[in-house]
């Protein structure tokens, strides 16, 4: 006999006053990056050039909503994660400093990912210059929920080992 295991995840659109923080918090970071006000573990990132402003992006919020409560990469869009439980009360805000904080484990000016510098991928994310477009969307899935944002274009790097 077999037993079919349904496993259902409730998504929720964001209200534009959410999409605005959400754009704020990135481009307030961004601009931060910009001006070389960002800091990392060596003290301060490099000054940022040509760091574009982000803005908000429906057709990536419905990408976002199909996220997948089991994870994984997303292969053609820059992706960041924010894990809570509860009731999304200052999801936006933790998520925001939760990823802008990955940049104290460091960003390589020559943008070289070693197991020094891989976890520093959701700052990186946040503040690469040619990604201008975000869409994020609340998934409750059974054990945990997820802020999930989207940006394009992806962020990449030189090399990774």
């Amino acid at each position: 006999m077999f037993t079919t295991l349904i496993i259902s995840t409730v998504v929720y659109a964001i209200p534009t006053v959410e999409q605005n923080f959400i754009v704020a918090c990135h481009n307030l970071f961004r601009s931060d990056v910009a001006r070389g006000k960002g800091e990392n573990s060596n003290g301060s990132l490099p000054e940022g050039a040509n760091i574009k402003q982000i803005f908000y992006d429906d057709d990536l919020e419905k990408i976002a909503r199909k996220w997948n409560c089991s994870g994984g990469n997303d292969e053609e869009f820059g992706e960041n994660v924010y894990g809570y439980t509860g009731k999304p009360a200052n999801v936006l805000l933790k998520a925001c400093i939760a990823w802008a904080s990955t940049c104290k484990y460091g960003v390589s000016e020559e943008l070289i990912y070693d197991s020094e510098h891989s976890r520093s991928g959701s700052c990186t994310q946040m503040i690469w210059a040619e990604s201008f477009k975000i869409g994020c969307a609340y998934i409750d899935c059974p054990i945990y929920n997820y802020f999930v944002c989207k940006y394009s274009p992806k962020w990449g790097f030189l090399k990774f080992f």
